[in-house]
């Protein structure tokens, strides 16, 4: 099924910049230099499922392209991809929102790169030449350092003590 992308446009220029995961999207972000008007940021919130995350994404995106020509489009996925097939169904149905010749990138850790390149290959099915597809590869973050609670110290200090006579 070929998905049909708009083209001539007289909008203002934008890009979306969707964030899918935790915080080592921030690295992706932080990297990311802005080519289009302006930019939108859509984030999913810390404990929202993939179908809400995705429905107001896709009420979002409706509404800025009714405004402004997306010209880029930025999905960033944290570390690991929350549901991996509910992205590329957002992704897919994204597609038709933006005008003929847009990039879509795709960023993610370097330990997600079959992922992210399987999910290259089935929109590139979907869009043709249409489109300008890739992805970008941030470093895979560090691993969370063990926090140790406040409370600790304190139950070391109430232990019993050994006594050598």
């Amino acid at each position: 099924m070929q998905t049909a992308i708009r083209s001539g446009c007289d909008k203002p220029r934008t890009e979306l910049f969707i964030v899918d995961g935790s915080p080592a999207a921030a690295l992706a972000v932080g990297a990311h230099r802005p080519s289009q008007e302006s930019t939108y940021v859509l984030s999913r919130a810390a404990h929202e499922r993939s179908d809400d995350f995705k429905q107001r994404v896709l009420k979002r995106a409706a509404r800025i392209q009714a405004r402004e020509h997306i010209g880029s489009l930025w999905y960033v996925v944290g570390a690991p991809p929350a549901e991996p097939a509910s992205s590329v169904q957002l992704l897919e149905e994204l597609l038709p929102l933006l005008e003929r010749g847009s990039s879509v990138t795709l960023a993610a850790p370097r330990r997600h790169g079959r992922i992210v390149l399987g999910w290259i290959d089935e929109l590139l099915g979907k869009s043709g030449s249409e489109l300008n597809v890739s992805a970008r590869f941030y470093a895979d973050p560090p691993p969370a350092p063990l926090r140790r609670s406040p409370q600790l110290p304190q139950l070391a200090l109430q232990a019993p003590s050994l006594q050598c006579a």
